[in-house]
């Protein structure tokens, strides 16, 4: 496997494909409550889906579903290294909150960005 060959191709879908997200990092003051204000970090990315399972024990057996779990795909620069978890992002009326970033095989060149739905309660 060529390795710098997906590379390249994985920088190609990203800067052909992919689109511009800002992601919100809230302020909080010395004592770790919000403060209100925030500051924002902008980078190119690809918002994809994968699929996880959840199972929930019945009295007669299992039932097994899948879960959405929403990823952005993004080169590693200085700001999407800037993120943090808890950061959020507004995306086609959803407010996604950072919960996992990973560095895709430990090469240094994209993240996978893990977002959970917020729940507004309506």
């Amino acid at each position: 496997m060529n390795v710098y060959f997906d590379i390249a191709k994985v920088k190609r879908a990203i800067k052909t494909h992919g689109q511009q997200f800002t992601f919100k990092h809230y302020g909080k003051n010395d004592f770790g409550e919000p403060t209100g204000e925030y500051t924002s970090v902008s980078f190119q990315g690809l918002f994809h889906q994968t699929r996880g399972y959840i199972t929930k024990t019945l009295s007669d057996g299992t039932i097994s579903r899948t879960k959405p779990q929403p990823q952005i795909l993004a080169l590693v620069d200085e700001f999407s290294t800037s993120l943090v978890i808890d950061d959020e992002l507004e995306y086609n009326n959803f407010v996604y909150r950072v919960i996992g970033i990973n560095d895709v095989n430990q090469l240094g060149v994209a993240l996978d960005i893990s977002l959970e739905v917020l729940d507004d309660g309506s």
